[in-house]
Parts: structure tokens; sequence; C-alpha cells
């Protein structure tokens, strides 16, 4: 599995995501776990919610984009540490995946994506027959 920040190091065509013309000033962090039977992304994005929040399975690529929304304030911060701003992680899965039966979760900003192996790459047990 390979990650990228931006979907034209990946091939895509200009445009071809939601969010490609905008400037990408954030980078989520994620842990990627691989079991025999799935791929699991976790990736936090604190402060989003599902609207501001795309997940795409495409061609072999996991992509996670969206945007961090500016908190309304009274007064200007005198010190701003706080990310805000669109997003965009792409990680490319070598494994064949069941695209169908990909879910996608987000629960106290961090979101959990399972993806599946398609049953053609999973391993399996062999029984050995005694002739």
């Amino acid at each position: 599995m390979t990650t990228s920040t931006c979907c034209e190091n990946q091939g895509h065509k200009s445009g071809s995501c939601k969010t490609s013309s905008a400037k990408v000033t954030y980078r989520p962090v994620i842990d990627v776990v691989e079991t025999a039977d799935a791929y699991r992304v976790i990736a936090e994005i604190p402060g989003v919610g599902p609207e501001n929040l795309e997940v795409q399975f495409e061609r072999g690529e996991l992509t996670i984009f969206g945007q961090v929304a500016s908190a309304e304030r009274s007064a200007e911060p005198w010190r701003k540490e706080f990310v805000r701003g669109d997003f965009r992680r792409v990680l490319a899965i070598q494994d064949e995946i069941d695209a169908d039966g990909i879910v996608a979760e987000l629960k106290f900003g961090v979101l959990n994506v399972l993806l599946p192996k398609a049953k053609a790459v999973r391993p399996r047990k062999i029984q050995i027959r005694v002739g």
C-alpha cells in the first residue's frame, strides 16, 4: 500500500476529484491495519462532519478528502494552532478489494474505513486428504 497527498500524483486527470482545484492545507494522520480478510484505515479528522467529508474507492485507490471548516470566533486569536482548510489522502491498495463491502464510519473525529479483501486474494486453508 502506498500513500500520496494529491490525486494528480496517482495519475488522475486534473479536476477528476471533488477538491482537486482546492489547495490542500491539511494532511490527516492515518493508520492502516492489514488482516487476512481486510484493510482498516483509521484517520484522525477532528472537527470534520460528514457533510464536509467524502470517501471514494476507484481503480484500487482509496481517497479521503474534505474540509476542516473555520470556527466562528468573536475575536481573532493571538495564537493560531488549529488547522483549517482542505485535505486529501490517497492510498493505493495492492490487493483486490470487495468494493461493495466497503464501510466507512465517522465517530468522535475518527474515520474508520473497512476495505474487505476479495475472496480470491484471502488466504485459505487447504484440507489434505489421506489416500
